[in-house]
């Protein structure tokens, strides 16, 4: 296999109708309890509605009794992010042309009423090592279609990248949320990609309810010594998204119109500093990645060794830290 996860491997494979190379996630279906069931049903039928060139396709699913296969397509370029970290040259506009990519395909699921909910780095894909523009967004697995009038409530994401909203649960905001917290985490994401850290230093293991606070306490810093070489329209961008009252964020469409991401000089010069930064950031976040991986895995393991029913799961608190199949 060329991934695997608790109840899924994924292997190199070819698709037969078009003879192109694929990902064939095959998911044992014994280890899933009834709502894992259900969620992993949910994501297939948005991949199956959504058809974006900067959106993973999912191009069949096939089903036994014990197994589902799920054939998609091939993102073999690694991380966004680490093809970053691995170039000569790091600029405001190549982070300019990444936003207006993401934020594109961010307005064509929104029209679908479609909200991601789990935006970060881990699920910005690239196609080849040719391109580094060529760019998918993926794992569908949190996300959710909003019926007209609908509201979300459930507290779900990872952290560092979660919207205020989101994060504050039903009891403390009864009205839910919708399709702008993913704004916030782009805003996050872009964020990064200008500077070289997050605008928030948060607890590794912080609860939904400790990173509320965090997020909620004060604006976004913009470092002058960090920010100097950054123009004033892209920093206006972030402001845009990065909003605790998600009425006010500006929406994907509204973004795709900002003075920034229509512009056609952005500066292309060399970010030394928030490369240096954004290399050590990286590395971080990579090992925290895969040390919530294995803690969650092995407590799952030991929930399936134990007397305790199968159908156990992780804590929320475990679960959001890593989204595992």
């Amino acid at each position: 296999p060329i991934g695997s996860g608790h109840f899924a491997k994924v292997y190199l494979a070819r698709h037969l109708t078009s003879g192109l190379p694929c990902a064939a996630k095959v998911v044992d279906k014994t280890r899933l309890s009834s709502s894992e069931t259900k969620n992993l049903l949910n994501e297939i039928a948005i991949m199956r509605m959504l058809n974006h060139p900067h959106i993973v396709a999912l191009w069949n699913v096939f089903e036994d009794e014990a197994h589902l296969v799920l054939c998609e397509e091939l993102c073999s370029g690694g991380e966004l992010f680490d093809r970053i970290v691995s170039k000569k040259k790091y600029s405001e506009r190549l982070t300019q042309e990444v936003c207006k990519l993401m934020v594109q395909t961010m307005a064509y699921y929104h029209s679908r009423s479609v909200v991601h909910l789990d935006l970060k780095p881990e699920n910005l894909l690239l196609v080849d090592a040719d391109s580094d523009l060529n760019i998918k967004i993926t794992d569908w697995g949190l996300a959710q279609v909003i019926a007209d009038g609908e509201r979300l409530h459930r507290q779900c994401g990872t952290p560092g990248y979660t919207a205020p909203e989101v994060l504050a649960g039903e009891k403390a905001n009864p009205a839910g949320y919708g399709t702008q917290a993913d704004i916030w985490s782009m805003g996050i994401i872009t964020y990064i990609l200008l500077c070289g850290y997050p605008p928030y230093n948060l607890l590794p293991n912080a609860s939904f309810a400790e990173e509320f606070r965090a997020v909620t306490a004060a604006p976004p810093v913009f470092e002058a010594e960090d920010w100097g070489p950054i123009s004033r329209e892209a920093r206006d961008f972030v402001l845009r998204m990065i909003v605790i009252d998600p009425e006010r964020r500006w929406t994907a469409a509204k973004l795709l119109t900002h003075p920034w991401l229509v512009a056609t000089d952005v500066r292309d010069d060399h970010l030394m500093r928030a490369a240096k930064k954004f290399k050590r950031y990286n590395a971080a976040r990579k090992l925290r990645s895969a040390v919530r991986s294995i803690i969650v895995i092995n407590r799952l393991r030991r929930q399936f060794s134990s007397s305790e029913p199968a159908n156990v799961r992780a804590s929320n608190r475990d679960a959001r830290h890593v989204h595992v199949r």
